[in-house]
């Protein structure tokens, strides 16, 4: 018995029967990918609730300092004050760069008046997760602030940064008005594993010109409420993804037209 050569539908079916086993096969070996959810990163955001706030879990120099809602830095009006913008409740802290409380009845206007002010906060984003070797991670950073005070030399100029290691997430020149940021929120995907660092500056000009007292800018900016919520992005080559029912069916079914077709060339050729 010989075989003749099978008709072109038949040729055609096999390689059309055969490129969708192929298909499925790769479906059913594709890597996973998964995004993991890892929380909150930051340790006393809220900068605390008793009487005088807290400041654990922060780096911060001697001229930043927790105070509270009901202080006159908060409560007074202009540039002598946040004009409530924090909760006025006793028990709520919020961070203060910029003003030591020491002078003027604890409103802005107390010493420094020049130099820089900052409190900062590392976190490590690990490298593995549950023993998956992590890709990447994205975040999530909220915070609010309050930036006020006086300025009365056009050419110096007080400065708020918001930094996530060099990466500017926030830069505020004061310029006379009040700058307010009810919870702002910020996206940052793509990071590598490793130590970040989120630091909040405030930077108050020095060397005024001739003429001009040394308190021509004094200004505070307030901190609070500030998060880092992180998500691990894994993809695990090692665990191949578990095909569904539909998925094995329809390999089945491209295996059974496989044969199929190769029985009808059978057939035709004998």
């Amino acid at each position: 018995m010989k075989y003749r050569s099978r008709p072109a539908y038949c040729k055609l079916k096999t390689l059309t029967s055969l490129a969708l086993c192929v298909a499925l096969l790769g479906a059913i070996g594709a890597t996973n990918a998964t995004t993991v959810p890892v929380g909150e990163q930051i340790v006393n955001g809220d900068f605390g609730t008793s009487a005088s706030g807290v400041v654990t879990g922060w780096t911060e120099d001697e001229s930043a300092l927790i105070r509270v809602g009901d202080e006159a830095i908060n409560t007074d009006t202009g540039s002598s004050g946040f004009d409530g913008f924090f909760l006025n409740a006793h028990t709520n802290g919020f961070a203060v760069l910029g003003d030591n409380g020491g002078n003027s009845g604890n409103v802005i206007g107390s010493q420094p008046d020049s130099g820089v002010s900052a409190i900062s906060q590392s976190f490590a984003l690990s490298g593995t997760i549950n023993g998956s070797a992590v890709d990447s991670y994205d975040l999530l950073i909220s915070f609010l602030t309050a930036f006020d005070g006086f300025d009365t030399a056009p050419t110096l100029t007080d400065v708020l940064l918001v930094k996530l290691n060099n990466t500017v997430l926030l830069s505020d020149s004061f310029a006379g008005t009040e700058i307010d940021h009810n919870i702002i929120n910020m996206a940052v995907p793509g990071l590598t594993p490793g130590t970040y660092t989120l630091a909040f500056t405030l930077n108050e000009a020095t060397d005024p010109p001739p003429g001009q007292s040394r308190l021509a800018t004094n200004t505070a900016a307030g901190i609070d409420a500030v998060s880092v919520l992180a998500s691990a992005n894994i993809s695990d080559t090692s665990t191949a993804a578990i095909p569904e029912p539909a998925t094995l069916a329809l390999f089945g079914m491209g295996i059974a037209a496989l044969g199929l077709s190769r029985r009808r060339a059978f057939v035709t050729g004998r």
